[in-house]
């Protein structure tokens, strides 16, 4: 599997688990970061990776420091 392939599998785990864990749904998820509901989708689903500035809205919806989700993607990937 390519690299990029992990990464989108990777990253689509840690959101989607983290979103569940907080009860949210996808809009409430994409209302808090600031972005679409269907771009919390093809996170989720692994079909588009995010770019920096969708970390950071992701980060402040999850209402964590964006380094959070990088290392958790980091510890997945090792």
């Amino acid at each position: 599997m390519e690299f990029q392939d992990q990464l989108k599998k990777q990253f689509a785990f840690i959101i989607k688990g983290r979103r569940t864990k907080l009860a949210l749904s996808q809009e409430e998820l994409a209302f808090r970061s600031d972005l679409s509901p269907e771009t919390i989708s093809n996170i989720e689903n692994a079909k588009s990776i995010a770019n920096l500035e969708t970390i950071f809205k992701l980060a402040k919806g999850f209402n964590i420091n964006p380094g959070h989700l990088v290392n958790e993607v980091y510890e997945r990937l090792q």
